[in-house]
């Protein structure tokens, strides 16, 4: 499996301010995480964190403090932010653009690091990536080109589709945004581009119900919270309908999706250790430039594909970095 790499700018000066701590030895500095429940789906998460953070030589309960919260619902998020911010951490490590969106507008001064995040500019989240001017920095991957060459691919491995849904949380803050460019890419491949929603379990089974028995078609399903939450029952839906589908995270594919286009999570996870360790040491979090993830990779489950009842193009096998079985 290719190894990732990321395209850091050159870094700036970095000075401290109100949006970087003051570095002192022996101090237990707290970091909160809030990832939507259950915690279950954030097992893997959670070591790349705590793996990348012992590079740096932090041990989680020893000389750093990590506390996870994990609300049931993107409403329930809203609430346990605020909780979290009154709390005053020393730093929020946020997995996405999501929690970002919710956090901005609880604080000005507590750092936060984005483990991932599909848009940091054009969200309005950052300033540029070279200079965030903000409290926000992190990892940042190109979203909207992963899907305009996940629909790609999805269409190689089926060629005969002709509709895709677009399986989102549209509620999420990229939503819309997502599904736009990713309307421009279906219509070049002669493919209708139509939105369902997957917010909870209910319309998580509405949407494969309107789905089901649907010829030529297909899915796409982009990283987000609640795709990360809802993983395995997406890939029983998926797998009952016989419909093939492409997700953004690789997890969804060990929890038994057909296939995955999209950057490796848990070294984003594990490089986010970078930020947290730059500010505890006392830099300025406005002054650290957002870093882009620069490879990605196509993972294929063909145990899934047998389960759908498709066979995956030598093409397509070709371009990818794993298979499994």
């Amino acid at each position: 499996m290719r190894r990732r790499s990321f395209l850091g700018l050159a870094p700036l000066a970095l000075i401290p301010c109100a949006w970087s701590i003051a570095h002192a030895s022996g101090r237990r500095f707290r970091v909160c995480f809030m990832g939507l429940g259950p915690a279950t789906a954030w097992v893997n998460q959670r070591r790349a964190i705590e793996s990348g953070l012992s590079k740096y030589g932090y041990t989680n309960g020893q000389n750093i403090e990590i506390d996870y919260f994990w609300p049931a619902s993107t409403k329930a998020m809203e609430k346990c932010a605020a909780q979290i911010v009154d709390s005053h951490p020393d730093i929020i490590l946020c997995p996405g653009s999501t929690q970002v969106s919710i956090y901005r507008n609880l604080t000005t001064t507590i750092p936060i690091v984005f483990a991932y995040h599909a848009d940091p500019v054009g969200m309005g989240h950052v300033n540029s990536l070279s200079h965030p001017g903000v409290n926000i920095s992190g990892i940042s991957m190109q979203m909207k080109d992963v899907l305009s060459k996940g629909i790609s691919i999805l269409k190689e491995t089926s060629p005969s589709m002709k509709a895709v849904a677009f399986l989102s949380d549209q509620s999420d803050p990229m939503y819309q945004c997502l599904l736009n460019s990713t309307k421009i890419t279906a219509e070049k491949l002669n493919l209708d581009l139509f939105p369902l929603s997957i917010e909870n379990t209910a319309s998580l089974s509405c949407s494969f119900d309107l789905m089901r028995g649907k010829a030529d078609l297909g899915f796409l399903v982009p990283a987000s919270p609640v795709a990360n939450a809802r993983q395995a029952e997406i890939a029983l839906l998926a797998t009952a309908a016989r419909i093939p589908g492409l997700y953004v995270s690789r997890s969804n594919v060990f929890a038994g999706g057909l296939m995955s286009y999209g950057p490796k999570y848990s070294s984003m996870y594990g490089r986010s250790a970078y930020f947290i360790d730059s500010v505890i040491k006392g830099n300025n979090i406005s002054e650290i430039p957002v870093e882009q993830v620069s490879s990605f990779d196509l993972i294929i489950n063909e145990s899934a594909a047998r389960d759908i009842g498709i066979v995956i193009p030598t093409s397509v096998l070709a371009l990818a970095s794993d298979v499994i079985d």
